[in-house]
């Protein structure tokens, strides 16, 4: 059976605590963040989960397959009024659940929801350049490059190329 997509419930915090240890813990992941520096409690992610459900510009999307999360597309609203209309994203998917469409059918609901949210005129995201996959996938939905930044991460003895991507809804 496919994994099912819905906003993240305050019951959802343990089992995503689990997730993202785990996908913290893959050997050449391309996020920057080592195992040993997540260390977000029960606590925190509840707060997390609530801020996002508050927030009409905030979205925390989970994929799960029983009780199991293996997909997060997390939306981050802009505080300042000047960006407020801009929200960046985050998505990971576990990887033995990679390749079978799941990021594409994240990506989908979320533009779903921004495209129907006035408060929201544009989405960013910033993507490892190795990440060839990743990018493929947002270019098919309209996304484009609108930068890099060679020195951002260092992580597996070098330096990572950061691309910043963006799509405009309007």
């Amino acid at each position: 059976m496919s994994p099912v997509i819905r906003p993240a419930q305050p019951d959802d915090a343990r089992a995503l605590l689990a997730y993202m240890k785990a996908i913290f813990s893959e050997p050449d992941l391309s996020l920057p963040v080592e195992p040993d520096e997540f260390s977000v409690s029960l606590a925190d992610e509840n707060e997390v989960l609530a801020k996002a459900a508050a927030n009409p510009r905030e979205l925390f999307l989970v994929a799960v397959d029983g009780a199991k999360v293996v997909g997060v597309l997390n939306v981050v609203a802009n505080q300042r009024r000047a960006n407020q209309h801009d929200v960046s994203f985050g998505l990971t998917v576990a990887r033995d659940y990679r390749g079978q469409g799941l990021g594409t059918r994240l990506l989908e609901q979320m533009l779903a929801w921004a495209r129907s949210n006035d408060l929201i005129t544009s989405v960013n995201l910033t993507v490892w350049k190795r990440n060839r996959a990743a990018i493929r996938l947002y270019r098919r939905f309209g996304f484009r490059p609108c930068g890099e930044r060679k020195y951002a991460v260092h992580r597996y003895g070098r330096f990572q190329t950061v691309v910043a991507m963006e799509l405009l809804l309007q």
